[in-house]
């Protein structure tokens, strides 16, 4: 077996032991590839076991037509039947056939999808024996996405930190990981190390950083972003432009957040979203309204979520005929007005009180 050359002695020996603890038979072998018969694959589902034997094995040739076992592991991680993914990883074990690093993707790739972080620390283990991992970038930047995804920050750092290279994906993924479970300063701090290594930093890491930027009121480094952004031509992006507005909101800097919504040539309903509950909430109602019926007009079609934001906007300007309006509209394309708890309904009310006054 390879040595272990990027992998800490204390994550070896955790991630080791964690899957001896859970009876998991690592064997190595030789790299190959290898199919199943499609018998071997219903034998092992239909015991429901997980155990492939030797006789079930198939040559890929006559009756017996071979099937590539990625295919099957990648079905049964998009249906999230992670338990019987993983059999099929321990079937392999049991008749000394190494995955290939596509295999272990895919089950990365579930585990992650589902939040299923003991079958990925598994995975992970498994890598580590079989000494797969050892400077493959793909493999490792999917190990972190799986932590990340998981809410388990401190695994992904650790094993973001042990990567002994970089690209821009596994960057973006731990700034966004970080900026997701607040730890807002971590993710600024890691996207200045990115930017000291010289990578060509894309519209997804700059979109990443900047909700933390906005949780940290960090306007001036919001600012220097900002200008990264107009250098590298990502202003105009409506993913980048979507979290420069929210930023910019956020920072109190309502000007600078309605300068880049206009830049934006394509806005979707959540762009619109944004700018109009920041005039809603900083008590500029008419703007509010006036930029609801400018999105109406570019044929953006309003969602829940504006409705919810643009109505409280018109109770507190008493404009009681506009309220009903967009609550009829709201309740037409949404239908969201006939719970009776609705904020909706809430907000009528209100509306109503004003007009009587």
């Amino acid at each position: 077996m390879p040595p272990i050359c990027t992998q800490s002695k204390m994550t070896v020996l955790f991630l080791l032991s964690f899957s001896q603890h859970h009876g998991t038979k690592i064997i190595p072998s030789a790299k190959t590839r290898t199919l199943f018969s499609k018998n071997a694959i219903r034998s092992m589902h239909a015991n429901n076991t997980g155990v492939l034997r030797e006789e079930d094995l198939g040559s890929g040739s006559g009756n017996s037509a071979g099937i590539d076992i990625d295919k099957d592991v990648s079905v049964l991680c998009d249906q999230g039947r992670m338990k019987e993914a993983m059999d099929i990883l321990h079937g392999m074990d049991r008749l000394g056939v190494t995955a290939e690093f596509s295999t272990y993707a895919f089950l990365l790739h579930g585990c992650a999808n589902k939040k299923a972080v003991v079958e990925g620390k598994l995975v992970h283990a498994h890598i580590i024996q079989t000494g797969s991992k050892t400077e493959d970038m793909f493999l490792e930047t999917k190990i972190v996405i799986m932590y990340a995804k998981s809410g388990h920050l401190e695994y992904a750092r650790k094993a973001f930190e042990e990567m002994p290279e970089r690209n821009v994906i596994s960057w973006t993924v731990m700034i966004a990981a970080c900026a997701r479970l607040r730890h807002d300063e971590e993710a600024v701090d890691l996207f200045y190390r990115m930017r000291q290594t010289g990578i060509a930093i894309d519209h997804f890491a700059f979109a990443s950083v900047l909700p933390a930027c906005a949780n940290l009121a960090a306007l001036e480094v919001g600012m220097e972003v900002h200008q990264d952004i107009a250098r590298n031509g990502f202003e105009c992006n409506v993913f980048v432009g979507s979290a420069l507005v929210d930023m910019y909101v956020k920072c109190g800097n309502l000007e600078a957040a309605r300068n880049v919504f206009d830049k934006i040539p394509e806005r979707n309903s959540v762009l619109w979203t944004v700018m109009i509950s920041a005039y809603a909430k900083n008590g500029q109602g008419e703007e509010a309204l006036r930029l609801l019926y400018q999105m109406q007009r570019s044929e953006i079609q309003p969602s829940k979520f504006t409705y919810a934001v643009v109505l409280p906007a018109c109770a507190n300007l008493s404009a009681l005929e506009h309220g009903k309006e967009i609550h009829q509209e709201g309740m037409h394309r949404t239908g969201l007005l006939i719970r009776p708890r609705s904020s909706f309904r809430k907000c009528l009310s209100e509306m109503c009180s004003h007009g009587l006054q």
